[in-house]
């Protein structure tokens, strides 16, 4: 049984495992590499309470619901890399389903897009997060002095990734009601545009204690970072790929 202390969601007095007036788990863990070896894994697929509040929450104060899970208010969230599996698994599920028709190519090019589409929404989940380590270094470069260490900056991005997705899950209605116009591809850059504000303003939250500007200038050069990381690695894969080939 742990040691007397404060509940760090409810402020409680606890002594043992759980919170008798919230239910969270005493001591919570602390944010390092063995929680990230030990406890996010075996949270990938774990069915918990709080999507719902945690969804709200991330489009109504994501940088203040984000200090606090870090802080250790937990209990009432879900969790950061459960949502992000989930919302990806969502998306990726709907789009191989449902046919989004790229405007302005012929038969053909529609095949092949489609056929590379198809690959992309088939593994969006494994997409998304092989995505999070990048944009997590670049967060973490970019804001090394909030004191975050860099599986921190894993949860804010887990985070943070859902809540793009979401976005995008939000405009799919729209996208197939005018599907095979170029109002998709509107629609599309509207989502994309809406997440890039969204990233910024959750992160000018997250940092209160520093500017606005400061975080947003921060957080434009960490969004950007992070897909010139990705697209260098694919160059590299792709650069490997053919050389494995050639041998």
């Amino acid at each position: 049984m742990n040691a007397p202390g404060t509940c760090a969601n409810c402020g409680a007095t606890v002594t043992g495992d759980f919170c008798s007036a919230c239910g969270q788990k005493h001591p919570v863990s602390t944010f390092n590499w063995r929680y990230l070896l030990m406890e996010l894994p075996a949270g990938l697929f774990a069915v918990d309470k709080g999507v719902v509040p945690t969804v709200r929450e991330l489009f109504t104060r994501p940088g203040h619901m984000i200090r606090d899970y870090l802080g250790g208010k937990r209990v009432r969230y879900f969790r950061p890399l459960s949502l992000l599996v989930l919302s990806a698994g969502l998306y990726g599920f709907i789009s191989v389903f449902f046919e989004l028709r790229i405007p302005g190519l012929n038969m053909g090019e529609q095949t092949d897009a489609k056929k590379m589409i198809d690959a992309i929404n088939r593994h969006y989940a494994l997409m998304e997060l092989g995505l999070l380590p990048l944009m997590s270094f670049s967060t973490w470069l970019f804001f090394l002095r909030s004191g975050y260490n860099f599986v921190e900056h894993l949860v804010v991005n887990a985070f943070l990734s859902a809540q793009r997705i979401i976005v995008t899950l939000v405009l799919l209605p729209l996208m197939f009601a005018t599907n095979g116009t170029m109002h998709v591809v509107e629609i599309a850059s509207l989502g994309n545009v809406l997440s890039f504000l969204l990233f910024i303003w959750s992160l000018i939250q997250l940092f209160q204690g520093t500017s606005a500007v400061k975080v947003t200038l921060k957080s434009i050069g960490a969004y950007v970072l992070s897909y010139i990381l990705l697209f260098l690695l694919i160059v590299v894969g792709a650069a490997v790929l053919k050389l494995m080939h050639l041998i």
